[in-house]
């Protein structure tokens, strides 16, 4: 095989294999520090989604809670201490304008981040998932990827194969 032959050989192979090192597709972004392990299904009816907003609630597993578009969140503390503001994720956030008594409605699909404006290590997220969602495959978001890496591995298998074929025809 000739230099410039190998070169994008390798090249379309190392590509290739790149695509499936990507993280997925459609992954939920980190925000405020919740990866997607860490939310909290609370999307049933009768959940339990009040949140204790005081300086115990970084390290409790609530601060990352996943609830149904149109589903709230109540915020129980006090706010004069713990200013409740947005912070990282989707805009526009419903987190802007709780009502008096920190209760939040979720009307649109989103990761909603929040914090507390004077204590930075009082944050979360809330991933608002769709009122009717469907079953997560195991495995499913890998589907395009892996294909296109097959495909882009195969081209470098025929490429080399080519250039290989032409060479020994010249000789």
């Amino acid at each position: 095989m000739r230099a410039p032959a190998r070169v994008v050989s390798a090249l379309v192979l190392a590509f290739g294999a790149s695509i499936c090192a990507l993280p997925a597709l459609g992954a939920i972004p980190v925000v405020d520090d919740c990866v997607e392990s860490d939310y909290q299904d609370r999307t049933q009816d009768g959940a339990n989604r009040t949140l204790i907003w005081d300086f115990s609630f970084p390290g409790r597993a609530e601060r990352c809670l996943k609830i149904r578009v149109g589903q709230s969140v109540r915020w129980n503390g006090n706010f004069a201490e713990h200013p409740l503001d947005p912070d990282q994720g989707d805009v526009p956030s419903p987190i802007a304008s709780p009502d008096e008594s920190g209760v939040v409605t979720f009307s649109s699909l989103g990761v909603f981040g929040f914090r507390c404006n004077y204590h930075f290590e009082m944050r979360g997220a809330i991933q608002v998932v769709a009122a009717s969602a469907p079953a997560a495959v195991p495995g499913s978001h890998l589907g395009g990827r892996l294909a296109l890496a097959v495909a882009l591995l195969s081209a470098g298998a025929f490429v080399a194969w080519r250039t290989s074929r032409k060479r020994r025809r010249n000789t």
